[in-house]
């Protein structure tokens, strides 16, 4: 007999697996089998395979938001950049596992036109919107969108050059060079 679950229950075994594997990973049957259910009841809530993903973008989006919310509130924006690019190397071993997770989801959606490719494209924004924030707020409003496109690349690309290398001490090496670049500003 299948097992009857909750949509949150859904949802955050979903988000596991994207945590884990990148939307790919995300298949309703799979996580019917995680959940000892049957696809017709993960279909009960989320009627396609678009649609949770949809779901998953979405509460990735807020996870981000509370995140980048949290990142030292009382500090400088020096300081909270160098918080942001921290987190990148305490994720360490899950970063190069996988790369970087947004840098994923755009290759996972990537042939799609619609919603999928809009919410995975708002979550680099808002996070590069974040980082324009934190220089505008540093004096460098001229140069504030071009310094940010350079860092968010920079720790996504040395997110993905780590696992291709299979070599996290990149990753902590790159980041702290990148995190003495802001500091010098």
């Amino acid at each position: 007999m299948a097992a009857e679950v909750s949509k949150k229950t859904i949802l955050e075994t979903a988000l596991l697996r994207a945590r884990n594997g990148g939307l790919r990973a995300v298949v309703i049957e799979d996580i019917a089998k995680d959940l000892k259910t049957t696809p017709d009841t993960i279909k009960a809530d989320y009627t396609d395979r678009d649609a949770l993903w949809l779901a998953v973008l979405s509460a990735l989006q807020k996870e981000q938001r509370h995140f980048l919310a949290a990142l030292g509130p009382g500090e400088n924006p020096r300081q909270r950049l160098s918080l942001f690019m921290d987190s990148f190397v305490e994720a360490g071993a899950g970063q190069v596992v996988r790369g970087s997770f947004l840098a994923g989801l755009l290759q996972d959606v990537q042939y799609d036109e619609g919603a999928l490719t809009q919410a995975a494209r708002q979550l680099v924004q808002e996070e590069l919107d974040w980082v324009v924030d934190q220089f505008n707020m540093m004096g460098m409003v001229d140069e504030r969108f071009d310094l940010s496109h350079r860092l968010i690349g920079a720790v996504h690309g040395v997110t993905l050059l780590a696992d291709a290398l299979d070599d996290p001490q990149v990753l902590r090496r790159q980041i702290m060079q990148l995190k003495a670049w802001v500091r010098s500003m």
